[in-house]
């Protein structure tokens, strides 16, 4: 992903976005208010996983912002 050099968010040797880190909500990178998911965390995947991911970064986003996520 050419378009992240230069942001800042860590990616792994294969250029995907490294989020999970220790203290850190399942799909929020190392800069608190960003996450990621889906093709772009784990590679080119089925499309119900890229949704479930979103879902996932959604509710992490709200425990984040201290909202009840459901």
């Amino acid at each position: 992903m050419p378009w992240l050099q230069g942001s800042g968010i860590k990616l792994d040797k294969w250029g995907l976005i490294q989020t999970g880190d220790v203290g850190y909500l399942p799909t929020q990178t190392h800069l608190k208010k960003v996450f990621a998911g889906g093709d772009a965390v784990h590679g080119a995947d089925l499309v119900v996983t890229a949704m479930a991911a979103g879902r996932q970064a959604a509710r992490d986003m709200l425990t984040l912002f201290d909202t009840k996520a459901s």
